[in-house]
């Protein structure tokens, strides 16, 4: 009997098999040369997307949230072994609930090139396919939680085939503490968007630009723009594998952001433009990428506080399962809440089960925070928010405060870091101190009692990029110190600056037995304007805001102010930096000290001006001093310079406020009287000088810094009932103090004359006006122009002579 109707039907019935979802996770970050430096020299050590985040590398990361939206098959672009490896290893432990790809190729430098790569294996064949990059941290979920950013995407696109992409935005964090930093401090992102459609017409994310263009064609075609300076690029788009096609045809397109999203909504030939739509996240939706360091932190502590749930310590790895039978099997590492009850969950601290770490009955663990595997807290040790990693050593009393350990660290006894990152296998030795944001890289030792200053990157490795140390002042010659041994890998190329004269050479750094050079960050030629006036950052600016524990606030403040002035005013006029603030400090740095700061101050009584990056009240003079005072003499100067150094970067101050905060403390150290003889006087001055005249030499890398010697002098020479100010402000005191810092080569004839000039326009019944009508300064004045016009040969020779003023003069003229 032959087969009925329906069953004809049947057979004929073929099924259609839904196209696989496919991702493309660029394991390399793939960023421009200054933000490829926002995480060296961590960098020098491994890629970065194996360094960990909470204990589990940066890359793990991003695989699990892709494992998690559907995808069935990730390509993995990368560029180096150690990443390959790493992947390989991973897919033999562990099985995915998608398919695992990886693709090397160590010619690639940029998204560009990569996406190119792609294109030309034409494995990418879903439309549309997920893009990310490898340092994305979200809970977003393609499902639900972006509303059908998905759906709305294929929607546009089989209306319209030049419709190929969508960016994954977010709002920006409210501007708090608590908040503040899942996205950098410089990003300066300006989106212009169609209120209607969601369709992306503007995209520029240079700080230094004072406006964004937009081309009046825009305005005919959409009815309402947005301009939104409130967004954040989350690193996650939608597209098209036309993209591809794209990036093949443009082959000077290097980044994806930059330069194909920049450019394609700028296009106005209608037949020409490529459109790109936006989708802005959810508030309750948590997306950021770990650009630098001070991303990193505070995502770390974002997903330590549970904002991003269900990406939490104690739920890693939900979209794999071990592989029991596999050779590479190793156990997988457990985190448990602990402190529940007594803390809310901004408090948590997570520790390792499967292995815990000890912690003595005594130590202190506080959070958010984590512990790793393996390791110890000793008796009386303090780790206070901070994320702790596997077999940790940390010993008695010793303090960790907000900060990063990696995998095998040891941190000797009464030792302290604030605020910094210290990578595996680093030793902190008995006693020293690591000041805020530093980042130590592999390995690297600091010896005991060493003191790190604030913001310095340390390594053991070679920079990669020519002549990375080499025109950066004093650290420019790159002395490596190991067990105690300098080895000078590099020579300075500025002459005179030889690693005998640096004040802050490797071995003040990391201590004698110490092990490792600084890290210089510099900005590129090709990046920086031929002026850096036109800069709104500099390189010194810029690392400090990359770094954990830095103020941004007042940055944002002077960027807005710098857009608000006019383009052809820019920063020359008003509070804009002086040409001596601007150049580089060869003599007394460790970084390129073209820090952006207001001009100096110019008299003894006018305040102190508002300085970006500085925090908000502090009188960063009165902080130097007392930095001086609290130094012994009996330690080398270099040591102090290294203090003073690390305060004026933190604080962006200048030069010329560490001459004058030394002044001020070296004539404490003076204990002058008012009934003190001149005599005594000047050779008590000269002692003191034998301490004081290099660190002031040093740090007077113009007039300027001179002159704020002399401010210092004037300061604690008109102090009302002040014995200091009697002695100083009558007789031939003030003269022989002038005079003996003149012949001990720390003021030079042009200062002392410019500061003349300057005084002689101050009214004379004012404080510094009486004091410097004294006949005795007055008739040393004159004898100086008399010697500066003569322009003798062995004016030196002849100074005491011509002056007529010896120690033994000014003994008798008491």
């Amino acid at each position: 009997m032959g087969k009925s109707s329906k069953q004809k039907d049947d057979d004929v019935v073929v099924a259609v098999q839904k196209p696989k979802l496919q991702a493309v996770l660029l394991a390399d970050p793939f960023l421009t040369p200054q933000q490829g430096k926002a995480f060296k020299p961590l960098t020098l050590d491994g890629p970065k997307m194996l360094c960990p985040l909470n204990n589990m590398a940066l890359i793990e990361h991003s695989l699990d949230f892709v494992a998690t939206q559907g995808v069935e098959q990730v390509f993995v672009v990368c560029t180096q072994d150690e990443m390959e490896e790493y992947l390989q290893e991973t897919k033999k432990m562990v099985h995915f609930a998608m398919e695992l790809v990886v693709i090397k190729d160590t010619s690639l430098t940029n998204a560009g090139d990569a996406l190119r790569e792609l294109y030309k294996r034409n494995v990418v064949q879903s439309d549309p396919f997920l893009l990310l990059f490898g340092d994305c941290i979200t809970n977003m979920d393609l499902g639900s939680e972006m509303h059908g950013a998905m759906k709305a995407h294929l929607d546009r696109r089989s209306k319209d085939s030049a419709s190929l992409m969508t960016i994954i935005l977010k709002e920006k964090p409210p501007s708090s503490p608590s908040a503040v930093g899942t996205g950098p401090a410089t990003d300066d992102l300006i989106v212009g968007l169609d209120s209607d459609t969601n369709r992306v017409l503007q995209y520029d994310n240079d700080a230094n630009n004072k406006t964004v263009k937009m081309p009046c064609s825009f305005f005919k075609v959409h009815s309402t723009i947005e301009i939104r300076d409130d967004l954040m690029d989350t690193g996650v788009c939608i597209c098209s594998p036309d993209v591809l096609g794209r990036f093949e045809d443009e082959f000077d397109y290097l980044h994806i952001s930059q330069d194909f999203v920049h450019n394609s909504v700028a296009e106005e030939e209608e037949g020409l433009q490529t459109r790109i739509h936006a989708h802005v996240l959810p508030t309750n939706t948590y997306a950021a990428r770990v650009l630098d360091e001070a991303t990193y932190h505070s995502i770390s502590s974002d997903l330590l506080r549970r904002w991003c749930y269900p990406v939490v310590p104690d739920n890693y790895h939900q979209s794999r399962t071990d592989d029991a039978n596999s050779l590479y099997a190793k156990p997988r590492r457990r985190y448990k809440v602990v402190s529940q009850v007594q803390h809310p969950p901004q408090l948590f601290t997570y520790r390792e089960i499967t292995h815990p770490s000890k912690v003595g009955r005594n130590g202190t663990i506080t959070g958010p925070g984590m512990l790793g595997c393996g390791g110890s807290i000793a008796e009386g040790a303090n780790v206070l928010a901070s994320v702790v990693g596997n077999d940790v050593y940390v010993h008695d009393n010793a303090t960790i405060q907000s900060s990063h350990l990696w995998d095998n660290v040891e941190v000797g006894a009464n030792a302290t870091i604030i605020e910094s990152i210290v990578s595996q296998d680093c030793v902190i030795g008995e006693g020293a101190l690591v000041k805020r944001g530093c980042v130590l890289g592999k390995g690297v030792v600091i010896g005991k009692g060493a003191i790190v200053p604030e913001f310095t990157r340390i390594t053991l490795q070679e920079d990669d990029e020519e002549d990375e140390f080499g025109d950066d002042g004093d650290w420019g010659d790159d002395t490596n110190i190991n067990n105690g041994k300098e080895t000078d890998h590099a020579q300075s190329t500025d002459a005179g600056q030889g690693n005998d004269e640096s004040p802050q050479t490797a071995v003040n750094v990391v201590g004698k037995d110490g092990s490792g050079h600084v890290w210089v960050y510099t900005h590129d030629e090709d990046d920086e304007s031929d002026d850096e006036e036109d800069l709104v950052v500099t390189s010194t600016d810029t690392m400090k805001m990359q770094s954990i524990g830095y103020d941004p606030s007042l940055y944002w403040s002077k960027r807005e102010e710098y857009q608000a002035e006019p383009e052809d005013d820019g920063l020359s006029q008003g509070g804009g930096p002086t040409e001596d603030e601007q150049m580089d400090a060869h003599a007394f740095s460790m970084m390129t000290d073209d820090a952006f700061t207001f001009e100096d101050i110019p008299t003894a009584t006018t305040a102190t001006p508002v300085v970006f990056g500085r925090q908000k009240g502090v009188d960063v003079v009165k902080e130097m001093k007392e930095i001086c005072l609290e130094f012994e003499e009996t330690s080398p100067m270099e040591n102090l310079a290294i203090e003073l150094n690390s305060y004026k970067f933190s604080q962006n101050a200048a030069y010329s406020d560490c001459t004058r905060a030394s002044t001020l403390a070296m004539v404490d150290r003076l204990e002058i009287t008012a009934d003190m003889k001149d005599g005594k006087l000047v050779s008590s001055l000269k002692a003191r000088l034998e301490f004081w005249g290099p660190l002031l030499q040093k740090m007077s890398i113009g007039i300027e810094e001179e002159k704020s010697i002399l401010y210092g002098l004037e300061q604690v020479a008109i102090q009302e009932n002040s014995p200091v100010a009697t002695k100083l402000s009558s007789g031939l005191s003030f003269r022989f103090v002038l005079q003996t810092l003149h012949d001990e080569e720390v003021l030079s004839e042009e200062a002392i004359l410019s500061w003349a000039a300057e005084r002689k326009e101050e009214p004379k019944d004012s404080a510094v006006g009486n004091l410097f009508q004294l006949k005795s300064i007055q008739e040393f004045l004159e004898w100086l122009e008399e010697e500066d016009e003569e322009d003798s040969d062995d004016d030196s020779d002849e100074s005491g002579s011509a002056s007529g003023l010896t120690d033994d003069d000014a003994e008798h003229s008491a």
